[in-house]
């Protein structure tokens, strides 16, 4: 079986996680003759944009020219959080702008499966509702995938898209795993992504194109 071509892709979440495997984990630590993983984040990157914003910020170029480059099987996406610093953010309509670009890249014949990374709440947020929208636009993903909200590692909320809780990283969690802006993952945070996102590289693999021969070792949660 040859590597499975995967892009993971998003804002600074998978800008700082691009730098981290870079230095520490390059490939996710998997095997290059499974895997060919490819990270890209945008700084500041936005799903929905207006005509007074940096379209260098719009994220679905981006995303695009990287999917005409790489041709991935499997896409992990991680966008959301800087829409709702936007005023006047309506949760809904990002959930729904987030689900319709999962369902726009499973278009593509070669696109076995998207996973969804579900938003992160914030520390030090913005406005005093950012973290209630975060809530809000976790729902109707959960929502508009046909699937009740509730607490678990992975969820094959649909047969060709995935939801990813992100697991130890919700607002409890982040108190010691972020960095003085209380935004952005310190190195005990960046590795709990890492290993949470290598799990669910290998489940989705395993579920939508075949088993590995070996099965993976992960270190003790």
């Amino acid at each position: 079986m040859a590597a499975v071509k995967t892009l993971i892709f998003g804002q600074s979440f998978i800008y700082w996680l691009r730098n981290f495997t870079e230095k520490s984990s390059p490939n996710f630590k998997l095997n290059a003759s499974e895997f060919e993983i490819e990270c890209q984040g945008i700084r500041g990157g936005v799903l929905l944009t207006s005509s007074s914003q940096n379209k260098k910020k719009h994220l679905l170029p981006h995303l695009y020219k990287q999917i005409s480059t790489l041709a991935p099987e499997l896409i992990y996406l991680q966008m959301g959080e800087n829409d709702i610093d936007i005023p006047g953010s309506d949760p809904e309509r990002i959930a729904n702008a987030i689900i319709s670009v999962g369902n726009y890249l499973l278009q593509h014949e070669f696109v076995k499966c998207v996973s969804i990374g579900l938003l992160f709440h914030r520390i030090h947020p913005s406005t005093s509702d950012y973290n209630k929208k975060v809530d809000k636009v976790n729902e109707y993903i959960w929502h508009l995938l046909g699937k009740p909200a509730k607490k678990c590692n992975f969820h094959l909320a649909r047969e060709q898209i995935m939801i990813f809780p992100n697991k130890g990283l919700n607002l409890h969690g982040l108190k010691n795993q972020t960095i003085w802006d209380g935004i952005h993952l310190n190195d005990i945070g960046l590795q709990r992504f890492h290993d949470n996102l290598k799990r669910s590289l290998i489940l989705t693999r395993d579920i939508h194109i075949g088993k590995s021969l070996s099965p993976p070792s992960f270190p003790a949660e």
